[in-house]
């Protein structure tokens, strides 16, 4: 399963309790960008809320591969061009 570097962010924080508040602001995403990420994590994993898209990332060992999930995204510590 492959996740936009976006969505990989988003999905990360969701996991570890961030709000989506939360999320917007240390990504420096737009109200309508997150929701269009979280759209598109619901899609992806089959489910229907925050909890149950952690829950399932975790079954589905998206963060045993943390290297591979790419987390960086433009204005990020890590992002690299």
């Amino acid at each position: 399963m492959q996740f936009a570097r976006c969505e990989s962010g988003v999905l990360l924080r969701m996991a570890r309790g961030f709000t989506l508040r939360g999320i917007s602001v240390q990504l420096h995403l737009s109200r309508h960008t997150l929701a269009g990420c979280v759209k598109q994590i619901y899609r992806k994993l089959d489910v229907s809320s925050h909890v149950e898209a952690a829950l399932e990332a975790l079954r589905l060992g998206l963060f045993n591969r943390a290297n591979s999930m790419n987390t960086s995204y433009p204005g990020s510590a890590n992002w690299h061009r």
